[in-house]
């Protein structure tokens, strides 16, 4: 119910910071305004697809750990690719 209600506090203050740039003229509204509702109601169809498939289990953990996992692939493959540029530059000389 807090994690609810946060995402809503978070959702609020993102359209009025959108309606803020649309109205200097900075942004289009379709990207200030639409494009956190859409990113809000795909968020909210992948929570209730969680809750169907794993019951019991909350969905913003799952999202945690698939955060955490992500994050490791990125390193990972970051530091893959940072050997690999060293390993060349190391055949070169």
């Amino acid at each position: 119910m807090v994690i609810g209600a946060l995402l809503l506090v978070i959702y609020n203050h993102t359209l009025q910071f959108g309606g803020t740039l649309v109205a200097s003229g900075q942004l289009p509204a379709l990207v200030a305004l639409w494009l956190p509702f859409l990113l809000f109601i795909g968020f909210s169809a992948w929570s209730f697809r969680i809750v169907c498939r794993w019951p019991g289990e909350p969905p913003v953990e799952r999202f945690v750990l698939w955060l955490g996992g992500a994050s490791s692939s990125a390193v990972a493959l970051a530091r893959g690719h940072a050997r690999a540029r060293s390993v060349g530059r190391r055949r070169l000389t």
